[in-house]
């Protein structure tokens, strides 16, 4: 289980994110485009609210994240850290918020139930992890087929038998409702963030985590937990261009014979999809070396 933070700014902009909290800025209008420009605001009229997005992996936790925040950001994973150790972390970031929302993938536990979905669930009743209110969020409900969609209603059912959720929301291709609603929730609180900043981490940081996530989607499953990403240099260039190299350990030379592939093809794969959205992310021209080396024993 892994979770997101999220603290939602109001009322014009939500904004975005920082290591294993984000700080979302959403327009309070129904539209589901990219936030537009924030009118300076007093601080008597900041309003704030901490959201916590809990779910299995590949939920669709960081497509909401992304969603809510209208563009893309990235969220530190503990990566290397045991199933124990990822799972306690998690509902500690979750107990300091002001709202949990529980996203589940409907379309991927009517066909396969996921055990992990309702065990889960079931942990936002514990008394002792001293969590705040659940909403539950069926996400890719587009994906169920039609004759399928009474399912929909039959899973929701079952998972509000285990946890007494404050609401339930439908999630297709927009979620206007659910972005209105967490305004509706959020209380006067000063922002933590300066208007129009959208993240507190640095552009390493960034980096590093883009190409966490293109490691972990090249190779699936438990591969990437066997994987280190560590970064060796980061710096601006006088051109305006940035080069980062960073190196990625593994624990055998079976693992690097994997990562590296076939004549350098797998990792440069990565290398590739990190290096192309990280330009796209800074509108600048981005220099990625990545090697691979064995742990010593």
């Amino acid at each position: 289980m892994l979770a997101r933070s999220i603290r939602l700014l109001c009322p014009r902009r939500v904004r975005a994110f920082s290591s294993a909290a984000a700080q979302v800025a959403s327009p309070v209008d129904k539209s589901d485009g990219p936030p537009g420009p924030a009118a300076p605001l007093s601080d008597d009229q900041h309003r704030l609210l901490q959201v916590g997005i809990v779910g299995v992996p590949n939920a669709g936790k960081s497509t909401l994240t992304n969603a809510l925040v209208g563009q893309k950001v990235r969220v530190k994973q503990l990566r290397g850290a045991s199933h124990e150790t990822r799972v306690m972390s998690a509902w500690g970031v979750a107990s300091n918020c002001d709202l949990i929302l529980f996203i589940l993938d409907a379309h991927r536990q009517i066909q396969l139930p996921d055990p992990r979905v309702v065990r889960l669930v079931q942990n936002l009743s514990k008394e002792q992890l001293d969590l705040p209110p659940a909403v539950l969020v069926l996400n890719k409900c587009e994906m169920v087929p039609r004759e399928q969609r009474p399912a929909l209603l039959t899973l929701a059912d079952s998972l509000r038998q285990d946890h007494p959720f404050e609401e339930t929301f439908w999630i297709s291709k927009g979620l206007p409702e659910l972005r209105q609603y967490l305004l509706d929730k959020a209380t006067p609180g000063q922002w933590t963030l300066d208007a129009g900043v959208a993240t507190d981490r640095s552009e390493a940081d960034m980096a590093l985590e883009v190409v966490r996530e293109k490691v972990f989607q090249r190779f699936h499953d438990e591969l990437p937990y066997e994987i280190t990403v560590m970064p060796v240099s980061f710096k601006v260039l006088k051109d305006g261009s940035l080069r980062a190299e960073m190196v990625l350990v593994v624990p055998s030379d079976g693992v690097k014979k994997i990562v590296v592939g076939k004549r350098g093809a797998a990792i440069k794969q990565v290398g590739t999809g990190a290096r192309l959205e990280l330009q796209k992310l800074w509108d600048a021209k981005v220099h990625l070396f990545l090697s691979v080396k064995v742990a010593k024993s």
